[in-house]
């Protein structure tokens, strides 16, 4: 059955076509750690033996998410790296880093939008989104996602573009 069989992406050799797309759980806490809650889930994912298990989205850059993992700050990379380790040795799935930025939000409803960004602003993003690849590396990931939709920053740059 061609879904059970392994598949080479980019370099990288699935065990099977199974993937687990990133899913926010907000089963960390405030603070961006990877904690007990989320260690356990993508385990039970890992000893379902998923090809790819892409963790849900963290944040590229400080600030308030809510219950958000976070790969900010090298602070971050601990708990990710024992978490990544921990499916490694459980079973032959690979792992993804989702990775997200996203721009101010008010609760009086004022949104900041990307056509309003300085030089120096973008900038800054670009800088965000390579230092926290450069932490999904070290933390041990297979591979990075960028999150690319829902008016987050990213999809919010294509979406300007767009002349629909």
């Amino acid at each position: 059955m061609l879904l059970l069989s392994p598949i080479t992406l980019n370099g990288m050799t699935l065990a099977n076509r199974i993937v687990l797309p990133a899913m926010v759980t907000r089963l960390s806490g405030d603070d961006g750690y990877v904690n007990q809650d989320v260690r356990e889930r993508y385990l039970r994912f890992a000893h379902g033996q998923a090809g790819l298990i892409v963790v849900e989205a963290m944040s590229v850059h400080g600030g308030k998410s809510g219950p958000l993992l976070s790969i900010a700050e090298d602070r971050f990379v601990p708990g990710q790296a024992e978490m990544v380790r921990a499916i490694h040795d459980s079973s032959p799935s690979k792992v993804a880093a989702q990775i997200i930025h996203f721009l101010k939000i008010a609760r009086s409803g004022w949104r900041q939008k990307v056509a309003a960004l300085k030089r120096d602003e973008i900038a800054t993003i670009v800088r965000q989104y390579a230092a926290a690849a450069g932490r999904v590396r070290k933390a041990g990931y297979d591979a990075v996602e960028l999150h690319m939709a829902h008016a987050y920053t990213l999809s919010s740059f294509l979406s300007l573009r767009n002349r629909r």
